[in-house]
């Protein structure tokens, strides 16, 4: 695994918007529905749950502005993963006959506040929450080391979605 301090800019593709999942299938069984009745119970779920990721919104939210005012209490940290499909690299140096990719993993880490950090690693590296707590520990190494944890009373709020 290798850390990454070189200035990385992210693009965004501002035309395309994954919707979620849930919301999805919602929106399926609302169109499938046969009752006006069935369809108005499906309908306060979707509510429900749009309701319950605002409010988890708002929780991260307060917690990224809390960790960007007093670094000396809070520390915020997200971590994510980048879909393999958009990190295959193609297999350089020797010959192959299947001229199979190697396969990367991406992971990039937000402190809120302080800065970004992108680990990689390739699939010889078992995935899941080994590795994910692996990144957080050299993260908090690495903050550490440049003097950047919180010391007074400290708060770590991390946001991990697996």
């Amino acid at each position: 695994m290798y850390l990454n301090q070189l200035k990385i800019r992210i693009e965004r593709n501002i035309g395309v918007f994954l919707s979620c999942t849930v919301c999805d299938a919602y929106d399926s069984r609302i169109r499938e529905a046969h009752t006006e009745e069935q369809r108005k119970i499906l309908i306060d779920f979707k509510k429900k749950h749009n309701t319950k990721q605002q409010t988890q919104r708002l929780k991260y939210y307060k917690h990224r502005r809390k960790a960007r005012d007093d670094p000396r209490r809070y520390l915020s940290i997200i971590i994510d993963g980048m879909d393999q499909k958009k990190t295959n690299c193609p297999v350089l140096g020797r010959n192959v006959k299947d001229e199979s990719p190697l396969t990367q993993r991406v992971i990039g880490v937000k402190v809120h506040g302080i800065g970004r950090l992108v680990y990689i690693c390739d699939e010889t590296v078992k995935g899941g929450a080994n590795l994910i707590i692996d990144i957080l520990r050299r993260t908090l190494l690495y903050l550490d080391e440049k003097g950047k944890l919180p010391c007074v009373n400290p708060s770590l709020y991390l946001q991990i979605d697996n």
